[in-house]
């Protein structure tokens, strides 16, 4: 899983348009229930840009996301 920034980024753009989870245009708790019902057991959440954080900040920013999330 990864989210998309909400406003693109000009054409040309060497930034890539990934950002943290919750903070893009992804509806996760759909996203997540309609997995669930369907069977998946098992969510990766990829992370390739890290915009005035490190690696390991985004990923907790990304977990604490996923745990306050209420799935439907």
């Amino acid at each position: 899983m990864r989210d998309v920034l909400k406003e693109r980024l000009p054409k040309g753009s060497e930034e890539e348009s990934a950002c943290d989870l919750g903070q893009g245009i992804i509806n996760y708790p759909h996203l997540l229930s309609t997995g669930l019902d369907n069977g998946m057991k098992y969510f990766f959440v990829e992370q390739s840009r890290f915009y005035n954080e490190t690696p390991l900040q985004s990923a907790k920013v990304n977990i604490d996301y996923l745990k306050k999330l209420q799935l439907t």
